[in-house]
């Protein structure tokens, strides 16, 4: 994945908190991390987030935007990867494409969810 680290730290932090994991700092032991929702004993520090390397972590997201009615996510196979065609966001119809042939199938699915994630963050304030 061609992108710096602190922006991929950046998108999962969006998504973290898009699926309601409460945010932890610790000063004393200068730490700081996300509690996953519902899971008492689950904590990542914030570099250990794997939405974008984990099917397991990324699908509970993507299953949780399909909810919204608002929202809808195309993928269509192109060459070897997966490619979401376009998104509408919050009532916005903007559209958004990622045929960057280059990202394997996790990684075009991240960029969506973690736009669609920040997207809504910046209409909240």
């Amino acid at each position: 994945m061609n992108m710096e680290a602190s922006e991929i730290v950046r998108r999962n932090e969006a998504i973290a908190r898009f699926m309601g994991w409460a945010y932890v700092e610790e000063s004393e032991e200068q730490w700081a991390g996300y509690k996953a929702n519902g899971m008492e004993r689950e904590f990542y520090m914030v570099e250990s987030l794997c939405f974008h390397t984990e099917w397991s972590w990324i699908m509970p997201v993507l299953v949780e935007i399909s909810l919204d009615a608002e929202v809808s996510l195309t993928f269509r196979p192109m060459g070897q990867n997966l490619n979401p065609l376009c998104y509408a966001s919050a009532g916005q119809k903007s559209k958004h494409s990622y045929m960057d042939g280059n990202l394997s199938p996790i990684e075009t699915v991240w960029r969506a969810v973690s736009d669609y994630c920040l997207a809504l963050e910046e209409q909240k304030s």
